[in-house]
């Protein structure tokens, strides 16, 4: 009899610690959507065009190829061009001086990360960290090498689908 009460506790054991780890295998294994953005420009839908331009906010295609007041941070410096900035360029290196107060952050939509060498791909970007910004919208990675999608995938940390992901591999022929 109490070896049939262990077993039975054994058991319940073993399936919630299954049950524990099942959920975290399912939790972390939600994809992380990033998109080379050439593709995205040429194949995005006409009607999503039309919605982009009636609404108040800038599409991906101009926050990139147009000229927009910006904040730049580089080297832990901050420079802000323009009242109400759109655009937040920074480098993997940068990134950990994003929590610098001197950002003005309410009207970001797009952070542009310049990856300059493979080396930069040892850098995290936490999502948490830009919760700050509310307008944002898009994560653009410009890299000056070739580079996969899921070794973007894998510097992101606290994947939020409430922003697009979208890359460009920009390197010197």
């Amino acid at each position: 009899m109490n070896t049939s009460l262990n077993s039975i506790k054994n058991s319940t054991f073993t399936f919630l610690v299954l049950l524990v780890f099942s959920g975290q295998l399912f939790a972390q294994s939600s994809p992380i959507k990033i998109t080379e953005l050439s593709s995205y420009l040429l194949n995005k839908p006409a009607a999503s065009k039309q919605r982009m331009a009636a609404s108040s906010s800038q599409s991906i295609e101009d926050l990139v190829f147009k000229s927009q007041s910006a904040v730049y941070l580089s080297s832990g410096v901050v420079k802000t061009y323009g009242d109400y900035p759109t655009c937040l360029y920074t480098d993997a290196q940068s990134l950990s001086g994003i929590g610098d107060p001197s950002i003005l952050k309410n009207n970001i939509e797009i952070i542009n990360i310049t990856l300059k060498n493979r080396s930069d791909l040892n850098y995290k970007v936490d999502l948490m960290q830009f919760s700050e910004f509310s307008s944002l919208k898009y994560f653009y990675f410009n890299s000056d090498f070739t580079i996969t999608e899921q070794e973007i995938a894998n510097m992101i940390v606290n994947y939020n689908d409430q922003y697009s992901i979208f890359y460009k591999i920009d390197k010197a022929e």
